[in-house]
């Protein structure tokens, strides 16, 4: 069963803060070089609207990954320990 999505998440609102603003810039970059390495565009790997909502929702496993809007089970699979990493290194 899937978890339940947080509306707010959804929605992609929730506080800006330093951290949020990092942790978004952070995981462009990592966006940006996994695209590139695999030869597509950006958005192909996450969309901006999903890069938000990790930022704002710091989930810490793969698991709660499922819960936020834009990424399924098959990006969890493909992207899921990368971004956890990228989340932890920046302080979620």
């Amino acid at each position: 069963m899937k978890p339940q999505r947080d509306r707010a998440i959804v929605k992609g609102e929730g506080p800006t803060t330093e951290m949020n603003t990092r942790i978004e810039a952070a995981l462009r970059d990592w966006r940006l070089a996994e695209a590139r390495r695999h030869g597509v565009p950006a958005f192909r790997i996450l969309t901006d609207r999903t890069l938000k909502a990790l930022a704002t929702s710091h989930p810490a496993t793969t698991e709660a990954l499922l819960a936020v809007p834009g990424i399924g089970s098959s990006t969890v699979a493909k992207y899921g320990t990368n971004i956890c990493r990228v989340l932890r290194d920046n302080g979620a």
